[in-house]
């Protein structure tokens, strides 16, 4: 938000502020070299005043005068010299707690500006979503008040309907009840009914149709029975007559083409016989099982 993004700007000022305040950071090699020429000044001085002493000591002892100057001397030389290391040493930690201060800074005053630019990227975007949603709003509610014109129209609409169907239904009962009063009652006469009768032909006939169609199955299945018998028993009676040579010869040679499509057709008839014969006893049941339906009775 916008408190945010001024937040992170008030933070990343101050923080270039305290960062201004802290030396940059110094590399430990540029503070000791800073002092490093009268360091080694003073070592080359005490190296060479050691040097003379030891070869006083070997002239003079220890309570000469010249050995104890020369001793004082270098004494006072080292004490320097440990001064000087001192301050160095002070030098270069006060240098490391600079650097730590300058970095922990600069990486808090790095993080606050990428967190600011981040914050300045979601504050643009939020900008722009709103003038999105401003714009929409605003469609919305031109939607909202069409909507509302709608609905009146619609409901007056309806009104002025339901008052044209009301004011019809009025004209149209004044119209029902003009009819009624002009015209005359006329009497109720409640007829008689006449006896029903049987719809159809009479039951005797449909016996007799059953009689005449068995008789006549009967008779057809005579006749093919009649026909198989006759054709079976003359071939008994060739076989029987016929000596062995001749009936094997004859039942060897087989039959010609003609026999073969006289027998075919024979075999076909007798099965037509047979359908028409099924046929023929499906339709005496359902003679029989026929019952006529009376008028009146609803089945």
């Amino acid at each position: 938000t916008q408190a945010d993004v001024a937040g992170l700007e008030a933070a990343e000022k101050l923080l270039r502020t305290r960062l201004k305040d802290v030396p940059e950071f110094i590399d430990k090699k540029e503070v000791t070299s800073i002092r490093d020429p009268e360091r080694v000044a003073l070592e080359r001085e005490i190296g060479m005043m050691q040097r003379q002493l030891d070869a006083m000591l070997k002239t003079y002892t220890y309570k000469h005068p010249e050995v104890v100057a020369l001793q004082t001397n270098l004494l006072v030389k080292k004490r320097q010299l440990r001064e000087l290391n001192q301050r160095v040493d002070q030098s270069v930690k006060s240098t490391k707690e600079q650097n730590t201060q300058y970095t922990v800074l600069k990486g808090k005053l790095d993080d606050t500006v990428v967190r600011l630019q981040i914050a300045r990227s979601s504050l643009e975007s939020l900008r722009k979503n709103e003038a999105t949603l401003k714009g929409r709003i605003g469609v919305l509610r031109k939607l909202t008040e069409a909507h509302r014109k709608l609905k009146a129209e619609l409901a007056a609409s309806e009104k002025t309907h339901l008052e044209r169907e009301t004011a019809l239904q009025a004209k149209k009962k004044a119209l029902d009840a003009a009819t009624l009063a002009a015209e005359p009652v006329p009497e109720i006469n409640t007829p008689v009914k006449a006896p029903t009768k049987p719809v159809g032909p009479p039951r005797s006939l449909y016996l007799v149709g059953v009689l005449i169609v068995s008789l006549l199955a009967a008779r057809i299945a005579m006749s093919a029975a009649f026909r198989m018998s006759t054709r079976f028993g003359s071939a008994y009676e060739l076989r029987r007559i016929a000596d062995a040579s001749v009936a094997a010869t004859i039942r060897a040679v087989p039959g010609t083409k003609a026999d073969r499509r006289r027998r075919r057709r024979k075999r076909i008839k007798l099965g037509w016989m047979l359908v028409l014969t099924g046929v023929v006893i499906a339709a005496a049941l359902m003679m029989l099982s026929y019952r006529p339906e009376l008028p009146g009775t609803g089945g």
